[in-house]
């Protein structure tokens, strides 16, 4: 009779692992307080966090059918894509305050710092490249920023009209 004597516990260690990480490297990417987008190389959206959907209006399920340009302002696509090849091309890695379009008509301004992601594989071709954008929602600064903008203009346009007013009965004197 003869045996052989596996030894599977290095085995079951390395499996339990890499269950841990995963599962440690998911709950990263869910409960960060920033938003989360992963897109492939065409801008398709494979991955959302719910901050992510929160930020943007729409569900999972929704973004997980469309592409980033499908959400991105049109006064913003332009720059963006330009970006967005150049992330791809070189893995130079961006920061871009855009808008996305909510599903009501109305926007949000974000802030996202996006870089490229290689996972590794046994040769270049079996390397997988996806694009991962962390976004921030900036859409109360850029309100105060305007308002403050708006009462800088009024405070010039109100000392040129003093300076004008005072000009004519300080002439004579």
């Amino acid at each position: 009779m003869r045996g052989v004597d596996t030894d599977w516990t290095e085995r079951r260690r390395n499996r339990q692992a890499l269950a841990e990480s995963n599962a440690h490297l998911a709950a990263a990417f869910e409960q960060t307080a920033a938003g989360m987008c992963e897109v492939d190389l065409g801008g398709r959206i494979l991955r959302v966090n719910q901050r992510y959907c929160d930020i943007v209006g729409r569900q999972a399920a929704e973004l997980l059918q469309l592409r980033m340009q499908d959400i991105t302002h049109e006064a913003d696509l332009a720059d963006n894509l330009a970006l967005f090849k150049q992330v791809v091309e070189t893995g130079e890695s961006f920061q871009i305050e855009k808008r996305y379009l909510r599903l009501d008509g109305t926007f949000v301004w974000v802030n996202n710092t996006v870089s490229r992601i290689v996972l590794p594989g046994d040769t270049v071709a079996e390397q997988r490249v996806t694009v991962l954008a962390v976004v921030i929602d900036i859409t109360a600064r850029k309100a105060a920023e305007d308002a403050l903008q708006l009462a800088a203009q009024r405070k010039d346009e109100f000392l040129a009209m003093l300076a004008h007013e005072l000009r004519n009965p300080l002439a004579p004197i």
